[in-house]
C-alpha cells in the first residue's frame, strides 16, 4: 500500500483503498485532506508550472461521501487531461467520465444498499452539486458519527431562527425551487440556503 493509500485508510471503505491508490499513483496526484471549508467539499486543481495535478477533501466527511468526492475530483483530472480547458467544468464529459471511474465501486462490499439505490439515481446524469442530488445528500448524512444530533434547515418550521456553522443567524423563509430563502440578521442581506444545510436550531442557540 502507497503512502497516499495509507492516509486514506479508515477514510474510505477499505475495498475501495486499491482503486484510488491506483489512480492517485498513476496520475501521480498530490492529495490534500483539509478542515471543514464551508463552500466546498473538494477541490481539483491542474498541473501548473512545477506543480502536478492537485486534490483537496474535507477531511470531516464520513467514508463515503469522502469517497464520493474524490471520484468527484478524480474525474475532473480525467476531463482536464483529455480536452484540457476546452469542456464545460461540469459538461457531458465529466459526466460521463465520473460515471465510468464510479462503476467498478458500485457494488455492496463499498456501499451499504440505501446508497447503491440513491447512487444508481444520481449516476444517470449527476449533477455539479448537492444541490442537484439531494436525496444522496440525505442519505449520506445518515452516515455521519453525529447523524442523531444533526439538525437540517428543511427539518425546522418557516419563521424560524437558525444559526449556521460561520456564526451567521438567518431567518427561513420561503422555498425557492431547491433552496430556501433566508434572510441574515447579521447583515440584512438575503441569501438562498440548500434544504440539507446543517444548521443550530433556535431552541438549541437559546
Amino acid at each position: 500500500m502507497s503512502v497516499k493509500a495509507a492516509s486514506l485508510k479508515g477514510r474510505i471503505p477499505d475495498a475501495a483503498l486499491s482503486f484510488i491508490d491506483q489512480k492517485l499513483t498513476e496520475h501521480k496526484v498530490r492529495l490534500l485532506i483539509t478542515r471543514t471549508r464551508k463552500s466546498k467539499s473538494g477541490d481539483y486543481r491542474a498541473p501548473y508550472q512545477q506543480l502536478g495535478h492537485r486534490i483537496s477533501v474535507n477531511g470531516t466527511l464520513n467514508q463515503y461521501a469522502f469517497l464520493i468526492v474524490l471520484l468527484h475530483e478524480l474525474a475532473h483530472l480525467e476531463v482536464w487531461n483529455k480536452h484540457r480547458n476546452k469542456v464545460l467544468p461540469h459538461g457531458v464529459e465529466w459526466q460521463r467520465m465520473f460515471t465510468e471511474l464510479a462503476k467498478p465501486l458500485m457494488n455492496a462490499t463499498i456501499f451499504p444498499d440505501d446508497l447503491l439505490d440513491e447512487l444508481t439515481l444520481f449516476f444517470q446524469r449527476p449533477p455539479a452539486s448537492s444541490a442537484g442530488a439531494l436525496h444522496l445528500a440525505r442519505a449520506l448524512k445518515k452516515y455521519d458519527k453525529n447523524a442523531e444530533e444533526i439538525t437540517l434547515l428543511e427539518e425546522i418550521p418557516m419563521g424560524s431562527h437558525f444559526m449556521l456553522p460561520d456564526g451567521r443567524v438567518f431567518v427561513k423563509e420561503l422555498k425557492q425551487r431547491t433552496r430556501f430563502k433566508c434572510f441574515c440578521l447579521n447583515n440584512k442581506r438575503y441569501y438562498l440556503v440548500s434544504p440539507v444545510a446543517e444548521v443550530i436550531h433556535r431552541s438549541a442557540m437559546a
